[in-house]
């Protein structure tokens, strides 16, 4: 699996980002509208937000718990259930 920087990823031309994968996240109006106020406010797309927010959230868990960290039969890869 390839990894990209952040910037790299909202460049990606959605035909040629065959190793990024696409998820739906539902959210409350009020978070919604706070989120694309913080993008603007940034001058960053949604999707450096987002993506930016789910690293942190996962770094800060495994920092958290080192010992507890679960890797999957895949070597470490989340299992992709769309793709599976």
């Amino acid at each position: 699996m390839s990894t990209f920087s952040h910037d790299a990823i909202d460049a990606v031309p959605r035909s040629a980002a065959k190793d990024l994968r696409r998820i739906t996240v539902r959210v409350t109006p009020d978070l919604r509208k706070r989120f694309y106020h913080q993008a603007i406010q940034e001058d960053k797309k949604l999707n450096h937000l987002a993506v930016t927010a789910l690293e942190e959230y996962l770094r800060r868990k495994a920092s958290a718990s080192p010992g507890s960290t679960k890797h999957h039969q895949d070597g470490g890869k989340s299992p992709d259930p769309v793709n599976a």
